[in-house]
C-alpha cells in the first residue's frame, strides 16, 4: 500500500536536540529523531555499525507510517501490532534497500531473537497480548511495553513470514492495511488476513497456534531423541524457563512448527514444516526411510522455540 494512499502525501524529518526524553517520535507526515542519531562526521562515529543504525531507525519510524497511524491499535494490550511491525521491517527493509550489506536476518537473530528469549524464560516474561484491564496507566505502558512488544513481536511476525512465504506473508499484511486504514485493530483482525493466504502445510489449528505465541507467557523447548536405528525421532516438549521453582507456569504447551534438515536431502531453506507439534499432544514420532547421521531442527532458527 504506498504512503500516498495513506491520505498524506507529505513525510517530512526534522530533529531535535539529544537532550530531548523521547529518542525518536513517528507523527504522520513529520517524523522527529534526536540529531546525535542521523549526523555522522569522520572520526567521531563508530562506522559501520552506526550508520546501519541510524538507517534502521529511519526504517522503523517510517514502518509507523503503516503500523500504528494508518492502522491503529485498539488498545495498549497490544501493542505489539504497532511495534512488532515495525521492528520487523526495521530490519527486513535495510536488508532489501541495501541488498543484504549489513547482514540483517542473521544480526535479528543474535541482537534480536537470542536477547529476547533470554528475557522471555523467567517470571517476569509478559505475553504479546494482554488483557485490556491489565493496562491501565501510563506507567504500566512505559514499564512493560519494551522489549516484549518490540522483539518478541520481530521474532513471532518473521516465524509467520518463514512458515507462511514471503509472498503469502506479503498478500495478508497489504489487505490487512487496506481493510483497516484509518481504523482501529485487534490481534484477530490480522489473525483473519494471514488465515486466508496460509499456505496448505499439516494440519494444524491456526487460531490456537497464534494464541499460543501471542496471549501465553514464554516458550517452548522441544526436546530430540533419536532410536537406535537412526530412522526415527521423538519429540517431547516443554516450557523452557532458567529456573523452574522461579513461580511460572512450567505446564504451558504450545503449537510448534517443526522444520528440519537431515543429511540426506540438506534441506537448509525449506521453512515449510515438516509437521506441527501440537499442544495436546504428549510426543511427535518422525519416521525416516533410511537411517540419518544427523538432523537439525528449526532451520535458521525462523521459529520462536529452543531445541535440545
Amino acid at each position: 500500500m504506498p504512503y500516498k494512499q495513506l491520505g498524506n502525501e507529505v513525510l517530512l524529518f526534522a530533529t531535535k536536540p539529544w537532550t530531548f526524553y523521547i529518542n525518536n517520535m513517528e507523527n504522520w507526515g513529520l517524523i522527529i529523531f534526536r540529531e546525535d542519531m542521523l549526523i555522522h562526521k569522520p572520526g567521531y562515529t563508530d562506522g559501520l555499525k552506526n550508520i546501519e543504525f541510524t538507517i534502521r531507525m529511519i526504517a522503523h519510524e517510517i514502518a509507523h507510517m503503516w503500523f500504528g497511524n494508518s492502522v491503529t491499535l485498539s488498545w495498549w494490550s497490544h501493542f505489539w501490532l504497532n511495534e512488532g511491525f515495525a521492528r520487523f521491517y526495521e530490519i527486513f527493509m535495510t536488508d532489501l534497500i541495501y541488498s543484504n550489506k549489513y547482514h540483517m536476518e542473521e544480526q535479528f537473530v543474535v541482537d534480536n531473537l537470542q536477547r529476547i528469549l533470554e528475557k522471555d524464560a523467567v517470571a517476569t516474561s509478559l505475553p504479546l497480548t494482554s488483557t485490556e484491564i491489565a493496562i491501565q496507566s501510563s506507567y504500566v505502558i512505559d514499564n512493560e511495553s519494551n522489549l516484549f512488544p518490540n522483539d518478541k513481536g520481530a521474532s513471532i511476525i518473521r516465524m509467520w513470514r518463514s512458515l507462511m512465504g514471503s509472498d503469502n506473508f506479503n498478500k495478508s499484511v497489504n489487505s490487512y492495511l487496506k481493510q483497516y486504514h484509518l481504523k482501529n485493530t485487534n490481534p484477530r483482525d490480522l489473525f483473519a488476513h494471514l488465515k486466508q493466504n496460509w499456505p496448505a502445510q499439516p494440519e494444524v489449528d491456526l487460531d490456537t497456534f497464534f494464541s499460543d505465541f501471542t496471549e501465553q507467557v514464554g516458550y517452548p523447548m522441544v526436546i530430540v531423541n533419536i532410536t537406535q536405528d537412526n530412522q526415527k525421532i521423538i519429540l517431547h516438549q516443554k516450557r523452557f524457563l532458567y529456573d523452574y521453582e522461579d513461580g511460572s507456569d512450567a505446564t504451558l504447551r504450545y503449537t510448534i512448527p517443526i522444520t528440519i534438515t537431515k543429511n540426506l536431502d540438506r534441506s537448509y531453506y525449506n521453512l515449510t514444516p515438516y509437521t506441527y507439534f501440537n499442544k495436546n499432544e504428549t510426543m511427535v514420532e518422525i519416521p525416516f526411510k533410511e537411517p540419518i547421521d544427523w538432523i537439525i531442527l528449526n532451520n535458521f532458527q525462523t521459529n520462536y522455540y529452543r531445541v535440545f
